[in-house]
């Protein structure tokens, strides 16, 4: 495709020829993603999210999804804990929503995670499946909070490994979750860390 040709006359390029397209190439992919999201969100909110449910062991999916991270994770020099134990019941998930939910909180937590460890852990409590992702990092202002999953809300100035992000991952995940028939919660001490908790209801 396209993508391998680029690849190929960067090689021929100078450093700083091959610097400008890796920073087009990045913004492109950037872009193609924030679109990507916003056409998610018309697609909720139209009613045409086209998700297919299937009873899922969300342990084992979600076991499988984290595995992608870990050497991101341990490349960033933190430990990454998966503690996905199986569950008594299936829950009915969309995968591909699914994977956008923990690959979007998992690259938060790597985000702002300077050391020390992200940990996503999936149990059973309350006649639910619950998901957390939690992470020793910069942590979130309590007044933040409340604002956390508006749409394109941004903490002002958080110190990050990048700069990217639009500020609506968080809002899509909720609604994501949502369509699930479940919630999200966020619990966070600024300077010490945060903690995302999903919970599905089973069946």
């Amino acid at each position: 495709g396209p993508g391998q040709a680029v690849h190929g006359r960067l090689a021929d390029a100078s450093p700083q020829v091959r610097e400008e397209l890796e920073s087009l190439s990045r913004n492109g992919l950037r872009l193609g993603r924030l679109v990507n999201t916003l056409l998610d969100f018309s697609r909720i909110e139209a009613g045409r999210m086209q998700a297919s449910y299937e009873p899922a062991d969300i342990a084992q999916v979600t076991a499988g999804l984290a595995s992608v991270f870990r050497s991101a994770v341990e490349r960033a020099g933190l430990a990454f804990e998966v503690d996905c134990s199986p569950l008594p019941e299936p829950v009915y998930l969309d995968r591909g929503l699914w994977e956008k939910v923990i690959l979007n909180l998992l690259s938060n937590a790597l985000k702002f995670t300077f050391e020390g460890s992200i940990r996503i852990a999936v149990r059973a409590g309350d006649g639910q499946a619950v998901v957390t992702v939690a992470d020793t990092g910069i942590g979130v202002p309590g007044q933040e909070i409340p604002r956390l999953f508006e749409r394109f809300h941004r903490i002002e100035n958080p110190r990050a490994r990048s700069n990217e992000g639009s500020g609506i991952g968080l809002a899509l995940v909720q609604e994501l979750i949502q369509l699930h028939g479940g919630t999200i919660t966020v619990s966070s001490i600024d300077g010490e860390g945060t903690a995302f908790t999903v919970r599905l209801p089973f069946g």
